[in-house]
C-alpha cells in the first residue's frame, strides 16, 4: 500500500470515529433532557391536561331508547312526525325516487290509504317495493316511523 492509501485509511478511520463519538454524545445528552424533565405519568397536571385532551368531543346516538340521556349531559328532544319525514322519507317521496307515491298526491294513494293506517305502518317498518326498511334508516323505532306515516297522512287530510 502506498503513503496515499494508508493517509486516506486514516482519515476515514478518524472521521468514522469522529461519528460514533458525535453519535454517543447526542444519546448521552438525550438521556439527560430525559432525566431532567422527568416522568410525565408521575405529574399529575401532566396526567390532567392528556385526559382533557383526549376526552371524547361528540356522541353517537345508536337509536337505542335512553342511551343518549344516559351517557352524558347531552340529551335528545323527540322528534316529531314532520322532521322525521323530513330527515328520512322526504328525499324519494317528495320526489318520486325509486317510484315513491308522492306525499301530496293524494290520487297515488288511494289503494294504499284503503289499507289501513296499520299496514301502512307495518309496510314502512318491514319495506315494501324499493323502500328499504324503515326508510333505509334501522335507527329508528317503531313509533317513529309511525309518527312519519301520521304525519304523511295528516298532508293528505285523512
Amino acid at each position: 500500500m502506498g503513503d496515499q492509501d494508508s493517509n486516506f485509511l486514516q482519515i476515514m478511520y478518524w472521521l468514522l470515529g469522529g461519528m460514533v463519538a458525535f453519535a454517543l454524545l447526542l444519546i448521552l445528552l438525550a438521556m439527560l433532557v430525559v432525566s431532567i424533565t422527568g416522568d410525565d405519568e408521575a405529574d399529575p397536571l401532566a396526567r390532567q391536561v392528556l385526559a382533557e385532551r383526549v376526552q371524547p368531543w361528540g356522541r353517537v346516538n345508536t337509536g337505542e331508547p335512553g342511551t343518549m340521556a344516559e351517557a352524558g349531559p347531552t340529551e335528545v328532544a323527540e322528534l316529531s312526525g314532520e322532521q322525521i319525514y323530513r330527515n328520512n322519507c322526504a328525499a324519494c317521496h317528495d320526489s318520486g325516487a325509486m317510484q315513491a307515491p308522492l306525499t301530496d298526491d293524494a290520487g297515488t294513494w288511494n289503494n294504499r290509504l284503503d289499507q289501513g293506517r296499520e299496514t301502512l305502518v307495518r309496510h314502512a317498518i318491514e319495506g315494501i317495493g324499493q323502500m328499504p326498511a324503515r326508510g333505509g334508516n334501522p335507527n329508528l323505532s317503531d313509533d317513529e316511523v309511525a309518527k312519519s306515516v301520521d304525519y304523511m297522512l295528516e298532508r293528505l287530510g285523512r
